[in-house]
């Protein structure tokens, strides 16, 4: 990969955000780093949280990367949970999220459009109802 192609990745998945989907990814990254430090949280913890919202957030814009923040949180998670002998948590996180984040990678990549962005659709009135 050259330093092109990866201009151009990165150009591609800041492209298509709206001032007002800026401005809540920002005001929730300020105010996750605000209260974790009044609650005393490491710098691990502060890691996860960020990245546990920023994959959300860019996982509903249809951003690849997203997996990339879900790499990192499921580990962080994973580690955090260990830590406290959470060992379900370090199961789920180590032994499922984690690995299924690059299973999403992979099938993510096989349905992008030229952009760059995963199709995206809407439930049916039916489906809606059935859920």
């Amino acid at each position: 990969m050259d330093i092109l192609s990866i201009k151009k990745f990165v150009l591609s998945e800041l492209s298509g955000w709206k001032k007002l989907e800026i401005a809540w990814m920002i005001f929730c990254s300020f105010a996750i780093i605000i209260l974790s430090l009044i609650l005393k949280d490491n710098l691990l913890g502060i890691i996860s949280a960020l990245t546990s919202a920023w994959y959300a957030l860019w996982a509903g814009k249809g951003k690849v990367s997203c997996y990339f923040f879900g790499i990192i949180n499921s580990f962080c998670y994973g580690l955090i949970s260990y830590q406290y002998q959470l060992f379900g948590e370090v199961m789920l996180n180590w032994g499922y999220y984690f690995p299924m984040m690059f299973v999403g990678l992979f099938f993510w990549k096989k349905h992008l459009n030229q952009h760059q962005e995963i199709y995206k659709t809407k439930l049916n009135i039916k489906g809606r109802l059935i859920l």
